[in-house]
């Protein structure tokens, strides 16, 4: 097979450059095998105190911005070939070693035109201080046609500097919503197996995601109660507290839990219990709740239930896609 029928596959590496005092973010690719190029990409920071919620000021003076305690990296496959591809993160090409332990390394399969992508978990940045500066984060996908492998790396170098001055946390954001067209990686609504198969003929369908594991200021959920369906999308409207002290998803008036494993959880709350209601008296707003464990968020008592409400009249719905085609599973729920 040449490569011009395999086409191109390319990823990118996500991350952000920490630095006592300054903020600043580089992209490094390389490709050295047939239909590789190397790509720039655009690298898009989100700063959050330690309540979750977005730090202003703006991006044009982020250098005077210090304390940062986490990072996440997201890893990017994108293929521009004409055939599809099934990919995994290649065992052992993950490095530093909290990376690796940081990131989950399930096999994603890769329409044409489509992308798949690795998020991993919140990295604490502490442990880098003492070592050698810049610090190299770098994995390699490999991908394969069934016949054939296509393998390419990413590399970013980070700064990071002790500074003692607070604490906030960084999330790096590669949602969004998709090209509305064949071949993007999106099932829309108008698009069927039949008429899309490139975005449409997967097995992988989702009936919950969300834009942001730490559900900040700004995030929005999407959900369907009917595996195949699109998902309606809501915004992030309002939080509260419930008083309840249950051990897992509590029963709440006026609300029916439809989920008890959502992926991701603030700051503030657990990361074992994590519940989806539907509000019952208003079929435009869901609730995502969590048994707090800090009272830096909505509860001023620990092991109280924290909650985040989601409206589907607030505009931030329009950060999640509401497509039932998986792309990225670390922030779905599949049925």
């Amino acid at each position: 097979m040449n490569n011009k029928a395999i086409g191109t596959v390319w990823i990118v590496l996500i991350g952000v450059l920490i630095l006592g005092g300054a903020v600043v973010g580089y992209l490094v690719l390389k490709g050295d095998i047939p239909g590789i190029v190397t790509e720039d990409g655009f690298i898009k920071v989100r700063f959050y105190d330690a309540n979750g919620d977005p730090i202003t000021p703006s991006l044009s003076i982020v250098n005077g911005v210090s304390g940062v305690s986490f990072i996440d990296l997201t890893i990017t496959a994108n293929n521009d070939g004409s055939i599809p591809l099934t990919c995994n993160i290649l065992s052992g090409s993950v490095t530093p070693s909290t990376f690796a332990l940081a990131l989950p390394t399930s096999q994603k399969s890769l329409p044409v035109n489509g992308k798949a992508e690795w998020t991993s978990n919140l990295i604490a940045v502490a442990s880098f201080e003492t070592l050698p500066q810049p610090t190299l984060f770098s994995a390699t996908i490999r991908c394969s046609t069934g016949t054939s492998n296509l393998d390419n790396s990413g590399e970013i170098s980070l700064n990071i500097l002790q500074d003692g001055t607070g604490s906030f946390n960084v999330n790096i954001n590669p949602g969004g919503i998709p090209t509305q067209y064949c071949g993007d990686g999106t099932c829309q609504s108008t698009e069927t197996a039949t008429n899309c198969p490139a975005d449409c003929g997967v097995s992988q369908k989702a009936k919950y995601r969300t834009s942001d594991r730490l559900y900040s200021v700004g995030s929005a959920i999407a959900y369907t109660n009917t595996c195949g369906n699109v998902l309606t999308a809501y915004g992030y409207d309002t939080s509260s507290c419930w008083t309840v002290t249950d051990a897992t998803c509590p029963v709440k008036a006026g609300y029916n839990l439809t989920l008890s494993n959502i992926p991701g959880n603030p700051l503030w709350g657990s990361n074992v219990s994590r519940c989806l209601y539907k509000n019952t008296a208003d079929s435009t707003r869901m609730t995502v709740a969590w048994k707090t464990t800090s009272t830096s968020g909505p509860c001023s008592t620990v092991g109280q239930w924290g909650a985040i409400n989601y409206w589907s009249g607030d505009s931030d719905k329009t950060k999640v896609s509401t497509s039932y085609v998986s792309f990225n599973q670390d922030k779905e729920v599949i049925c």
